[in-house]
């Protein structure tokens, strides 16, 4: 697959394995848009950026059409984002256990319906979510994260 005239996205693109990631498809050739919620650490980065936070379906859905409009049909969306809070079950709250999936989960999931569209019009593309091994497996401590994880692989292989 040749990566030349691509747009890809990538969530969680300011920092980390989203810098990564975004600075690898660019330098295969991809136009590539990082989101994220922090316009500083965004700029910092050398590639177009749109702020976003991904728990917030209107924002996504903003971002995305601005990120569409400035270069072009979305072909591949790297759903990076997340965040693992560290606290044991028996001190975990619901909100603990919200806060997880909203960012974890329901950002994929809000991530998904705005780059689908053009996915479908264009008759492929790839979404791909990175969900760590807690994906998999269980790990103490972060119970809440890896409930939200297990849920992004789920989702992946249902739409898959």
């Amino acid at each position: 697959m040749t990566l030349t005239g691509t747009h890809v996205v990538v969530t969680g693109g300011g920092t980390g394995v989203g810098v990564a990631i975004a600075q690898a498809f660019a330098a295969a050739g991809a136009n590539v848009t990082i989101m994220g919620r922090t316009k500083a650490t965004l700029a910092e980065q050398d590639l177009p950026y749109q702020l976003c936070d991904v728990t917030d379906a209107k924002a996504v859905t903003a971002a995305f059409k601005a990120a569409r409009d400035a270069h072009g049909p979305i072909t591949v969306v790297i759903a990076n984002a997340g965040a693992a809070d560290s606290v044991p079950f028996a001190k975990m709250t619901s909100d603990d256990l919200s806060a997880m999936t909203n960012v974890n989960l329901g950002g994929v999931f809000h991530v998904w319906q705005a780059g689908l569209p053009d996915m479908i019009d264009a008759g492929g593309g790839r979404m791909i979510a990175v969900a760590s091994t807690a994906g998999l497996k269980g790990y103490a401590y972060v119970a809440a994260y890896c409930a939200a994880k297990h849920g992004v692989v789920g989702l992946n292989r249902a739409l898959a």
